[in-house]
């Protein structure tokens, strides 16, 4: 995507500014989120692929919380889970106005067959 093409956000201008300062003129970002992926971009020092990656899960968010209310005109309440070691889409949900309603336990036993 064309760096010059603004998408609206504060962390869309400062990932612009960060970008255009090491004289980059565009952004092609795929990141694996909390594994190896992260730390092998931050590891070839691409920290701001990081808060892209972020940044795109906010807007797929957004955008299918929109879809929902234009196909669901009496949809009221929407719940999602997510793992509480996932800071960045706690925040993500935070900023849309998600809130903690219960905790969740997931258990595994390996069977012995």
């Amino acid at each position: 995507m064309p760096i010059s093409q603004p998408v609206g956000t504060a962390l869309w201008q400062r990932v612009v500014e960060e970008l255009l300062a090491d004289g980059r003129t565009s952004v092609s970002a795929e990141a694996d989120l909390g594994g190896p992926g992260e730390a092998f971009a931050r590891s070839l020092g691409f920290e701001n692929v990081l808060p892209m990656g972020w940044y795109v899960q906010d807007v797929r968010r957004i955008r299918m919380l929109a879809e929902a209310a234009v196909r669901h005109p009496y949809l009221r309440r929407i719940d999602t889970s997510v793992a509480d070691e996932n800071t960045p889409m706690l925040a993500v949900n935070a900023a849309l106005g998600y809130r903690r309603e219960r905790a969740a336990g997931y258990f595994q036993l390996q069977l012995k067959l």
